[in-house]
């Protein structure tokens, strides 16, 4: 049995993933802003008021939307990705998942976590009540616990970055 183990300090084997959380993060939480992405988020998730079912529809959003792809598409990060159609990799889903939530309110955050020699993204958000909840944009459904957590960044609320 593996170990698992949380930081928020990268082990030497994680730095990339590290930097490339905050990258991620740091991009989400300026799109939050995109008007699209809010016009987008409010409408998908206007008849629900708790967290997990804005999250919950999020993320059906996301596969009724888009095409999902388990490997890379692209190397370079850009604007949360809105065209219907449009081929994402797990980058994306998250980006997607938490701009649009963060537009609407929900704090996300980032996680990163390690199978062996592979990483991927999850999404983390921040309930009503105070815990935080992990969801998978893709659904991969991996069947174990990873080997390794990295949690990313948390965005600043609202208040602390003065809007």
């Amino acid at each position: 049995m593996t170990q698992q183990r949380m930081t928020s300090l990268p082990s030497p084997r994680c730095i990339g993933m590290d930097g490339h959380l905050r990258a991620l993060s740091a991009l989400s939480w300026r799109e939050r802003r995109n008007p699209a992405a809010h016009s987008l988020a409010r409408e998908v998730t206007q008849h629900v008021t708790d967290h997990w079912g804005k999250m919950s529809l999020l993320v059906a959003e996301l596969h009724r939307r888009f095409t999902l792809a388990r490997e890379p598409v692209k190397e370079a990060m850009g604007p949360v990705p809105l065209a219907p159609g449009s081929v994402l990799d797990v980058d994306d889903a998250c980006l997607f998942v938490a701009a649009l939530a963060m537009s609407v309110g929900i704090r996300c955050r980032l996680v990163g976590a390690r199978y062996g020699r592979s990483w991927t993204c999850f999404v983390a958000y921040e309930t009503e009540s105070g815990p935080w909840e992990t969801i998978d944009p893709l659904r991969q459904q991996l069947g174990q616990e990873p080997d390794e957590r990295l949690l990313g960044p948390l965005p600043p609320s609202d208040v602390e970055a003065g809007s």
